[in-house]
């Protein structure tokens, strides 16, 4: 006898939705260490801009203060 819903339609084999076929998880995990190594030097990129801007700043200041850069 075939399961039916309450409106007495026949009722598929329910398939997990996460069941994917085609993305195993180590494909996945590969992706996430991807991702994680791009936002990586990007943080990376950002922090080296900043320290350079911040010792241009410096190197400003000793220049107006004494004439001449220090070396």
């Amino acid at each position: 006898m075939s399961e039916k819903d309450t409106r007495g339609a026949k009722l598929s084999p329910q398939v997990p939705v996460n069941d994917s076929k085609t993305a195993s998880a180590e494909s996945i995990t590969a992706r996430i260490l991807t991702i994680a190594r791009v936002i990586g030097r990007q943080i990376a990129r950002e922090q080296l801009k900043a320290s350079e801007a911040a010792n241009d700043r410096e190197t400003n200041r000793v220049k107006k203060r004494d004439g001449c850069p220090k070396y």
